[in-house]
């Protein structure tokens, strides 16, 4: 009897493990991923969404003033598939880190070296490739969760937009 026991504690042990490991709850801040084909190339950028879910974004999630992830869990990344010019310099192709310091007329956009951060931890000056100061525009409607998107594309540019609450800016 205590074998048979065993045995069957064991086996649900394993299959209780099996279908936890298969098993996908939903995320708070879902990823995404944007993929935009862009001049001769492309652009990715890669992130989590967080939602204001009642709370006030620019206190209870994000502080004026203070580097932001721009997004949620790991710090968003940006991978431009050739060289691009932004803010009138020059940005080797190549995967970076998009951190932004929002403040409430304007926002201070940083494209930084260092890939590995988990959100702003580790984030260090020394690794900015360009940093840019973009005026904040207000939204008709708030936007619920944090979204970026590239938009206005011509041939040779394009504008890529962080919008959350009644806030949108555009690099």
């Amino acid at each position: 009897m205590r074998k048979q026991l065993s045995t069957l504690l064991l086996t649900t042990a394993v299959i209780s493990h099996s279908f936890a490991q298969d098993m996908k709850l939903p995320a708070l801040s879902p990823k995404s991923t944007i993929h935009q084909e862009f001049s001769t190339s492309f652009i990715e950028i890669n992130y989590s969404r967080p939602s204001a879910r009642g709370r006030n974004v620019f206190n209870d999630i994000v502080s004026y003033g203070q580097v932001w992830r721009t997004g949620a869990n790991a710090a968003t990344t940006v991978t431009f598939g050739e060289d691009v010019v932004i803010a009138g310099k020059t940005v080797k192709a190549g995967k970076y880190s998009l951190y932004t310091i929002p403040n409430k007329d304007q926002w201070e956009v940083i494209i930084n070296e260092n890939t590995g951060n988990w959100g702003a931890a580790g984030y260090d000056t020394e690794d900015d490739v360009v940093r840019l100061i973009v005026k904040t525009k207000p939204l008709k409607d708030a936007a619920q969760t944090f979204t970026i998107n590239i938009e206005n594309i011509t041939f040779n540019s394009c504008e890529i937009e962080l919008s959350w609450d009644k806030t949108k800016v555009a690099i």
